[in-house]
């Protein structure tokens, strides 16, 4: 969609005005989530080529419709995310407010950048153990080899009489179909001779360094709050952060930032849920605080009863960890049904397990 059509009658000619606004929107973003897109070359001429149409819709206040806009804020949750905050830098500069669907647009350049990040995926080198002949030891070889391309860059098997003489100084790990009595000083993932479905959703979240689940990560049960009595939207987030702040140790800024970013952009996210955050990265860790209201409060021209506030740490993101945590989560924020459930049980037992559940089913 960014591509330009090769017959265009007129140059884009992409003025110091938006080099700039650009820049300032890499900087925003780089800000909160501590992801570094501002050398993105690539990134920076997709918003630019962009943002030269935009403008002309802005000057004359039209607006495009995206019929993608449900799917984007689900499957690519982060980069919508990314682009909320972003498009910050042009709601200010152009005294506008900028439609969710127009946001969407900008979250498909985001989603390109973190796409071709993936390709920076350390690749492990492996020992692979069995017992069978030869053949077969070549056939899983192969087979884990082509299931895993873009995480191995080496695997070679062996049995386990012929272990001790391998150099482990050159791999990562040790998968293996049959226990291994001897010691060795590699992490030992055990696995089936034939790979299903849950084999490859494990495999993989080894070869990207993950834990099994990684939703007790972000949401942690002294976080979740039940049964709260607001009237308003103000009032639940001075609530909700000032709990942070003492729980997490935050500085006091905290809430006047999360109050700044709600001023630049709404954050309701539909099927009355809210997403709030602050306008810049303060914490260590990454965390989730969720709190439920008895009864909803206006949120913009929205009412909300559950409310997920998301504090993003403040390091460099590499890895594609983030990137999952936001597309489970926008996974399970658009669903009517998990809402419902949510809001009506307001239990954390069940909300984990809801979450874990739907993780199962979105792997990596």
């Amino acid at each position: 969609m960014f591509l330009e059509e090769e017959n265009v009658e007129e140059n884009v000619i992409i003025t110091q005005e938006i080099s700039d606004l650009v820049t300032a929107m890499l900087e925003r973003v780089y800000d909160l989530f501590k992801f570094d897109f501002r050398s993105d070359l690539e990134l920076r001429m997709i918003l630019s080529q962009h943002l030269v149409p935009l403008s002309v819709r802005i000057r004359f206040d039209m607006d495009m419709k995206n019929p993608m806009l449900r799917d984007v804020k689900e499957k690519f949750c982060l980069s919508y995310t990314m682009a909320c905050n972003a498009v910050t830098v042009l709601n200010e500069h152009f005294k506008v407010s900028l439609s969710e669907d127009e946001v969407a647009y900008f979250a498909f350049a985001f989603a390109l950048a973190l796409e071709r990040r993936k390709t920076e995926i350390k690749k492990k080198n492996i020992i692979l153990v069995c017992s069978s002949g030869r053949g077969s030891a070549q056939l899983l070889q192969y087979k884990y080899k082509n299931s895993f391309k873009d995480y191995i860059d080496e695997i070679i098997a062996c049995d386990v009489g012929s272990l001790y003489k391998m150099d482990f100084s050159r791999y990562d790990y040790i998968f293996t179909t049959v226990p291994i009595t001897v010691s060795v000083p590699l992490p030992i993932l055990e696995v089936e001779y034939f790979l299903g479905d849950e084999d490859i959703v494990n495999v993989k979240k080894v070869l990207c360094g993950q834990k099994t689940s990684s939703v007790l990560n972000y949401y942690e049960r002294d976080l979740f709050l039940t049964h709260l009595k607001f009237k308003t939207k103000t009032e639940v987030l001075r609530f909700m952060c000032q709990f942070v702040i003492e729980k997490k140790k935050l500085p006091q800024e905290f809430y006047e930032s999360v109050l700044q970013r709600e001023r630049m952009a709404k954050t309701a996210f539909g099927n009355q849920v809210a997403m709030p955050h602050a306008y810049k990265a303060m914490s260590s860790e990454t965390f989730v605080c969720v709190g439920i209201l008895d009864e909803p409060v206006e949120w913009g021209d929205q009412k909300i009863r559950a409310i997920f506030l998301v504090c993003i740490a403040d390091k460099d993101h590499t890895s594609a960890e983030l990137q999952h945590f936001y597309q489970l989560t926008a996974s399970f924020l658009l669903s009517q049904k998990q809402i419902q459930e949510l809001v009506k049980k307001q239990d954390y037992d069940a909300f984990i397990k809801a979450v874990i559940q739907m993780e199962e089913e979105h792997p990596i």
